[in-house]
Formats: structure tokens, C-alpha cells, sequence
């Protein structure tokens, strides 16, 4: 991650922009300059009547949260339950990981787990970053915590883990990196895995690889039996998973830049993803043909987080530049950009036409997706600064959303925060978390901290 500038730095422009947002809030509600006008940092609005077909509602009774981002447009909006208090809630369960070094000692670094679960078939899938000691994939019942497999990366200080599992069927797909510099084994050659997810073959046993190798930090997505993902090199996939050819490659693409971003569907049949030159691409899901490619302006849009789909549009935010762009799903066209002034490493959540997103200057953003303006006041925003970066993304759950923000100085774990996705209203605050925040089905919610994850059953 690089380095810090110094925070009196970021507070200048902090009040900067916040005197040109007021501006440019002030004209418009004038009626002095129309909402496409150049006073502002957003540029290029559509006016607020302009409202995207979206669908919000989410079905009465899921009983899975199969891949990245709870569906394939990305848009981490999970089932309407409410999630308890985790302080006063009673715990289904708790499970901690923790990797033992050479001599035999619990380390502190194996044991991060940077992205959420995945929950299918009464079953939680989730990773461990690995460090030094090669990454881990870990199944446990969903009702009571109880480890039900345990794979680990075969490779001696191998590779590791930083991407969400995707569930389909009884087979776990999920993309691994390489070994951790200076630690890892450099003969250990990334890529794809597939393991099968229930007690078959047995449960845990892989299935095949699609060796790459270039480190995968992409969370892959199944569709209509084929499997999409892109290596930190640049390039997308599309491999079969149908059992009469499974890993066939299908078609892949050169994105021209470095990627990490996972890639997102349109419902429309285009795949959608973004890279670190400021691209983002829009591929037909079938053949890999080019649909739209927009290279956004500026030699510092860089997308390190994934795009997400709402309705006719698509939102990406650029961790260099601080900016939030939203682009036409059809056209590619850029109709928006919001400058928060700060890193933005997450992706964003979208639910009730509100983007959610939160910064390495730890702050947390409410953007309306029609003008590309905040939802709350951006002074209160500035204000409100949260203990450390923000660089994992937020899900929405029943209207509010949850995010984690990383250790203060001199803490060992981070915090959990839960938002009224409406006012910006706290609810709570839950002393663990790093990455990921809130996860859940019907039945029951997860948390994910630094090293552990909690299950608790939802509030009636």
C-alpha cells in the first residue's frame, strides 16, 4: 500500500473541497449553473429525475451468499435481516484462525482473513491470507462453526489467498496469489483452483487447477456454466465448468494493465471489469468480443476495487485519485465523477440509489448515483473520521450498511462500524474487524474480524 502524506495535507484539501462542493450545492439550488456545469468537483451530472431502473428488493428467504459481493452486478446488498448488536447478542459461534510458524508458534500474519465469506449449501467458505505460511481455504457448518474441511495451498511456504471463494454447485472456485516476497517458495506457480464443497469426492479434495501464473486477486464469478477471473497481469478469463470439459478455456482478453478488480455482470450480457491504466472495459460474456471500452482521463485513475452494476449504470472509484465515476451500462459514457480527494481502495456498495464507500483517509461516503452529489453532509463527513484507513468494502443489509476500519495507533485489531444507510445515523460499534464487515442468509449473520469469524442468528 503506499505511504501516507502527511494529514495536515489531506485537511487543506479537505476544506477545499468542501467549499467548492457548497458552491457548487448553493448554484445549483439557485438555478445558476445547470447540474452539468464545471464549478463543482462532480462534472457532468444528469439531472436527479433521471433515476436508473434498479431492483432493491431482495428475496424474503436466502439461504446463500454464493460469490463476491452477493450477486454478479457486485452490488453487495444483502437479505432484509437485522443484524443484532454483537456486543449484547448471544453467539451461534466463533472460530479463530491461526498459522503456526517453523518452530511451531502462532504467527499474526497467516491468520488475516482480507476477504468475507462465501455461504452455499449450509456451509461457510472462507480463506486465510497465508503470509509465509501458504494460504488456507476453510469450510465449517453454517449452524454451529464446526470444521468440516481444510485445504491448504501444497506448496512448501507456498502461495495465498486474497480473493472471496465463489460457490457453484458442489465446487469452490477461488483464485490464489504468489508467495509472500521473501518468504515463499518462487517455484509455486498461481492460479485457479476448484475443490468440491460437500463430503463427495471427498469434501476439500481438489479437482483441477488453471495454472496461470500470475497471482490471482481477482474473486471469480460462475454464469451460465463459465467461470470469469483476471490475473494481477492483466488478463480475463473465461474457462468452462461443465463437467464434460471443465476448465476449458473459453476466451481470454489482454486488459493492458495491471487488475485486480473482479469482474461484475450487466444482466445484459457484458462482462465488466477495470484495471490500473483507468480502463474499464466491457467484454460480451459469450464471445469476449469488445462491447465498450472507456479510458478515463488523468494519469491517476486506478482501480484497484471492483465495478459495480445499478440498474443503467456502472461505478468504479479510483484508490490514486480519490474519484468516484459512474459510466452509462450501455455506452461506456461517463456521466459523473465525484472527487472525494482521498484513496478510494474499496468498492463500492449500491442500494436505495446511494453509493457506499469508505477511504484509506478513513473517512466513510454516502454519493446519490443520479447527481453524484453526497447524501450527507459533506462537512459531517469530514468530520467524522474513523480510527484508520477504510479499505475494505461495505455491504448493505435491511438498509443499513456495514464497513470495518483498520487498527488506531497502537491497536491490535480494527472495528466493525453499523450505519443507518439513510441518515448516517451509528448503531453500533464491534471492536474487531480489518477488511471485511457483515455477511448473512436468512438464518444467520457473520462478522468477520481480523483473525476470527462470529456467527449470530438475526433479530426477529
Amino acid at each position: 500500500m503506499p505511504p501516507m502524506l502527511s494529514l495536515r495535507r489531506h485537511r487543506l484539501g479537505f476544506i477545499v473541497a468542501g467549499l467548492s462542493s457548497f458552491l457548487a450545492a448553493l448554484l445549483l439550488t439557485l438555478g445558476l449553473v445547470s447540474s452539468a456545469g464545471g464549478l463543482a468537483a462532480c462534472a457532468g451530472h444528469t439531472p436527479a429525475s433521471a433515476k436508473p431502473a434498479v431492483e432493491d428488493k431482495v428475496a424474503k428467504h436466502v439461504v446463500a451468499w454464493p460469490i463476491w459481493g452477493f450477486n454478479t452486478a457486485r452490488t453487495r446488498v444483502g437479505p432484509s435481516v437485522v443484524v443484532p448488536n454483537p456486543n449484547t447478542a448471544t453467539l451461534l459461534w466463533k472460530q479463530a484462525e491461526f498459522v503456526r510458524s517453523a518452530t511451531g508458534q502462532l504467527t499474526r500474519f497467516g491468520d488475516l482473513i482480507e476477504y468475507p465469506p462465501s455461504v452455499s449449501g449450509g456451509r461457510v467458505f472462507y480463506c486465510t491470507n497465508g503470509g509465509g505460511q501458504g494460504g488456507q481455504i476453510i469450510c465449517r457448518d453454517l449452524l454451529t462453526g464446526d470444521q468440516l474441511w481444510r485445504y491448504r495451498i501444497p506448496s512448501k511456504k507456498g502461495g495465498q489467498f486474497a480473493a472471496e471463494p465463489a460457490v457453484s454447485g458442489n465446487v469452490v472456485y477461488v483464485g490464489t496469489m504468489g508467495p509472500h516476497v521473501g518468504r515463499g517458495d518462487p517455484s509455486y506457480k498461481p492460479g485457479l483452483l476448484a475443490l468440491q464443497a460437500n463430503s463427495a469426492n471427498p469434501a476439500g479434495t481438489l479437482l483441477w487447477q488453471y495454472t496461470t501464473g500470475h497471482a490471482v486477486e481477482s474473486s471469480p464469478m460462475v454464469l451460465n456454466n463459465r467461470l470469469y477471473f483476471s490475473t494481477q497481469s492483466g488478463t480475463l478469463y473465461s474457462l468452462s465448468t461443465s463437467l464434460s470439459a471443465p476448465h476449458r478455456p473459453l476466451w481470454s482478453r489482454n486488459l493492458g494493465g495491471k487488475t485486480t478488480s473482479s469482474p461484475a455482470y450487466d444482466q445484459n450480457g457484458h462482462i465488466i471489469t477495470s484495471t490500473y491504466t483507468g480502463v474499464v472495459w466491457a467484454f460480451n460474456a459469450t464471445t469476449g468480443a469488445v462491447f465498450w471500452k472507456n479510458k478515463l482521463p488523468g494519469t491517476n485513475a486506478q482501480f484497484y476495487g471492483t465495478p459495480a452494476v445499478y440498474g443503467s449504470r456502472v461505478v468504479v472509484a479510483s484508490k490514486a485519485n480519490g474519484k468516484i465515476y459512474c459510466l452509462d451500462v450501455g455506452t461506456g459514457k461517463t456521466l459523473w465523477t465525484y472527487a472525494t480527494s482521498q484513496g478510494l481502495y474499496a468498492s463500492p456498495a449500491i442500494w436505495n440509489n446511494t453509493i457506499y464507500i469508505g477511504s484509506k483517509f478513513d473517512c466513510f461516503w454516502a454519493i446519490d448515483i443520479r447527481t453524484g452529489l453526497p447524501i450527507w453532509s459533506k462537512s459531517k463527513i469530514l468530520r467524522s473520521r474513523y480510527p484508520g484507513p477504510i479499505c475494505g468494502s461495505a455491504s448493505v443489509l435491511n438498509g443499513i450498511v456495514y464497513f470495518s476500519s483498520f487498527p488506531a495507533p497502537g491497536k491490535k485489531t480494527g472495528t466493525t462500524y453499523a450505519l443507518d444507510g439513510r441518515t448516517g445515523r451509528r448503531k453500533w460499534v464491534f471492536n474487531d474487524g480489518y477488511y471485511s464487515p457483515v455477511t448473512a442468509t436468512s438464518t444467520v449473520v457473520l462478522l468477520t474480524g481480523h483473525h476470527t469469524v462470529y456467527a449470530f442468528k438475526p433479530k426477529p
